[in-house]
Formats: structure tokens, C-alpha cells, sequence
């Protein structure tokens, strides 16, 4: 038997990504839909609401001003479809939050999870009657915590960590990558995660027809090659590294 399979992974918050992966099945007539990891943004976009009533964002390199409540709309789904989060505001609360990073770090918290739960409310609606599902496996940028929030839903399967049967196929999964400069949230030792790895293909009984959902690229395969990195962390576009898994490789 054929099994047909969509995948895609990284889209990093997007509403309008998720939307799209959400009709993927139905739309390529496949079997399996999975998203492969990074589902969360990485940013939260301030939107300021001025004394005068209008408001401001500074956001993709320029400053917008928006006059009406129609503009603030439509610059907040620009901002959502990009993947990223708004806080509004005023001026005061923008000042006062400089000083306090604590309350930064759950502000972008309650926005994820805030999306996420609206995420969640898509699929049900639209592949609950179909009894379709989204197989899904957090990547190394995503936070623990959003584990939790998957598991609320029948309609998406966490993946993590485990060995599911894809209509024959054997598949493994994980987000868990090798140490980046970022210091992100589901990274590990080129050693952990080769543990992390044989834990998985040891459960796997026919290799010869399993899949490695993998979120790591393999050093040394072409897939892992981007710019060098300078110390303070910007791009060296003159030379390029190789910044793959050897545990994956």
C-alpha cells in the first residue's frame, strides 16, 4: 500500500502557514500530514497606542503609522501572518517593561501559548469531522512548555521522542538538535542526542522501510551548510560552515 505524505517544518509561528498545513491533507489528496518542528515565532512586534489615537509599530525595517482601527487590523494580521506576536500598548507600559525582563519573557509566553490554543481550535474545527490528524515534533526553537498544549488535542500528535506507524512505515521523530549559538530551548551534546537517536532506532524492527524525522540536519550532507558566524553573532557572508549533527549524521 502507497502512502502519501505532506510535509513541511519551520513555519515559526505563522497563522497563515498553519492555515495552509491545516488544509494540506484534503488539498493533496495525502495521507499523512507532518509538521517537522519550529512551530513558534520568535518575536513579539509592539504595537504603541499614542495620546492622539493613533498608532505606531516599528516592524520589517520601517515605521508605520496607523491611523484608523481598520489600519491597526490589518498591520496586526501582517504581523501574525509573519509569524510573530503584538502586545499593545502606551507609551507608560512600554517604559516601564525596559526595566523589567521578567515580565518581557511572559509576555512572549502568554502569546505563544495564546496561539497555539488558537491553533489548536483551527485544526479541531477543520479536520476533526474528516478524522484527520497533524503529526507534529517540536524543534529545538520551540519551549518545552508547548508540549503540554499539543497533547490538549486529538487531532494533533506529538511526535517527540517516539516511534509511530505510518501505515507500515516505521517513523521516529525528534526536535532535539546539536548545541547552536543561540542556546535554544530543545538543544543537547552531539553525545545526548546520539543517545536520544539509538533510543528511538532501537525500537524500530524493519530499517530498511522506517523514516528519521529528524529536525537536525547531518553534518557533512549539503543541508547544513549557512554562513560562518562572527563572535558577536553576526553573519560572515564571505565564508560558509558546515553546522550540522554528527550524532545525526
Amino acid at each position: 500500500m502507497t502512502t502519501k505524505i505532506y510535509f513541511c517544518t519551520d513555519i515559526h509561528g505563522s497563522t497563515r502557514c498553519w492555515r495552509k498545513l491545516v488544509s494540506a491533507g484534503e488539498f493533496y489528496g495525502v495521507d499523512r500530514v507532518i509538521l517537522g518542528g519550529d512551530m513558534t515565532g520568535k518575536a513579539v512586534v509592539p504595537i504603541v497606542r499614542q495620546p492622539d489615537g493613533n498608532c505606531t509599530s516599528n516592524f520589517l525595517g520601517r515605521k508605520w503609522s496607523l491611523k484608523n482601527a481598520a489600519e491597526t487590523e490589518a498591520h496586526k494580521k501582517l504581523i501574525v501572518d509573519a509569524g510573530m506576536y503584538v502586545f499593545e500598548g502606551t507609551p507608560d507600559v512600554f517604559e516601564e517593561l525596559r526595566a523589567k525582563k521578567e515580565r518581557v519573557d511572559e509576555i512572549f509566553k502568554e502569546k505563544v501559548v495564546e496561539r497555539l490554543r488558537e491553533w489548536m481550535k483551527i485544526a479541531e474545527v477543520n479536520l476533526r469531522p474528516k478524522n484527520r490528524q497533524i503529526i507534529v515534533a517540536p524543534g529545538n526553537d520551540d519551549q518545552l512548555y508547548i508540549d503540554s498544549i499539543l497533547r490538549e488535542s486529538d487531532v494533533i500528535l506529538d511526535a517527540e521522542g517516539r516511534v509511530l506507524d505510518l501505515d507500515g512505515h516505521e517513523m521516529l521523530s525528534s526536535g532535539w538538535t546539536n548545541p547552536t549559538p543561540w542556546n535554544t530551548a530543545r538543544e543537547c551534546s552531539e553525545e545526548d542526542l546520539k543517545k536520544k537517536i539509538e533510543d528511538m532506532a532501537s525500537q524500530v524492527k524493519n530499517k530498511e522501510t522506517s523514516i528519521f524525522n529528524l529536525h537536525a540536519p547531518p553534518s557533512g550532507s549539503g543541508l547544513d551548510v549557512a554562513p560562518k558566524l562572527k563572535e558577536n553573532l553576526e553573519i560572515d557572508p564571505r565564508e560558509m560552515a558546515e553546522v550540522g549533527s554528527t550524532a545525526v549524521a
